[in-house]
């Protein structure tokens, strides 16, 4: 039976942390909005993470600004967000009322997909903010840290999807955010929580970084396809992907369809016009104007860059 496998783009987020600690300014990303919106997508990542520290303390912008936006400018599309739970977009845990107030200004601003997660993958950290996500009634996507230790281990990974579900959460991501999740596990993960969960919509979030996740990427498929013909069709894996700290879309797609059983999401032909070209920081008028912007610079691995590009 065929299924669809859907695609998120993290170029306007978890890219551009990753490869440049997050210093894109709006004016980098605004150009390529019209060509993202119109290329298929199930949801265009662009806002939480490091985006709002970043843009306060380096980029001189409002990042309520940004949203609005991105919103205006992808009116076709899904918006998704990265939530650290209990600590929001900060460093530290936020007093109840805070998050309530911050998910519902967030979802009024044109957030769509909220993905819930804590670091250590205390539940007792999720709970507040998915509450307010199914308050203002947005995806709320449950999210599962992936690492490998004696006390990570695929029973305590179901255990957690259930609770998650649990909570009413209406997708799981599995984010593998440091490229550990190796092609067998990713199958016996994939599998083990559908088998316990049933009909749970299941993204996979991984970087490229190890260089192992593109094989990774296609075990989970091949395991969330297995379970499909038994299933419905809504219950399905969905794809992350963006530029060169994550897999591209393009090679996702090209690697991963078969042409038997599953497909994916059309994704139009499109270019994304001066995306990192528009990133010139020798001009001296623009850090002139921003000039925090570049510091640390896109190649460094100390300070802020490392906190943020790790978040």
């Amino acid at each position: 039976m065929a299924r669809q496998i859907d695609v998120t783009e993290l170029i306007l987020r978890d890219a551009h942390q990753s490869l440049m600690a997050t210093r894109m300014a709006l004016e980098d990303m605004v150009p390529a909005c019209a060509d993202l919106d119109q290329a298929g997508y199930w949801s265009v990542e662009c806002w939480g993470g490091a985006t709002f520290d970043a843009a306060i303390r380096f980029l001189n912008e409002d990042p309520w600004e940004r949203l609005r936006t991105f919103r205006r400018l992808m009116p076709n599309s899904r918006l998704q967000m990265l939530l650290r739970g209990q600590n929001l977009l900060g460093y530290r845990h936020y007093e109840d009322s805070v998050v309530d107030r911050f998910v519902e200004k967030a979802a009024e601003n044109g957030m769509d997909v909220f993905r819930v997660f804590d670091a250590l993958n205390d539940i007792r950290n999720l709970r507040r903010a998915i509450a307010a996500v199914r308050r203002t009634g947005k995806h709320a996507q449950g999210t599962i840290c992936y690492t490998v230790s004696p006390l990570h281990t695929i029973t305590g990974f179901v255990e957690m999807a259930e609770r998650l579900q649990e909570l009413g959460c209406d997708s799981l991501c599995i984010k593998d955010m440091a490229a550990l999740l190796k092609p067998q596990p990713a199958y016996d993960l994939v599998r083990a929580i559908k088998g316990a969960c049933g009909d749970f919509r299941i993204h996979i979030h991984v970087h490229a970084t190890t260089g192992v996740t593109m094989v990774s990427l296609m075990k989970a498929i091949e395991a969330g396809a297995e379970l499909a013909r038994n299933l419905t069709r809504v219950n399905q894996l969905v794809l992350m992907n963006a530029a060169h700290r994550h897999h591209s879309a393009g090679a996702a797609v090209a690697d991963v369809s078969d042409g038997k059983d599953q497909s994916f999401a059309p994704l139009a032909a499109f270019h994304v016009r001066n995306m990192y070209t528009t990133l010139n920081h020798k001009d001296p008028k623009r850090r002139a104007a921003s000039p925090k912007r570049w510091w640390p610079p896109p190649s460094s691995t100390t300070g802020a860059g490392t906190k943020e590009a790790a978040c």
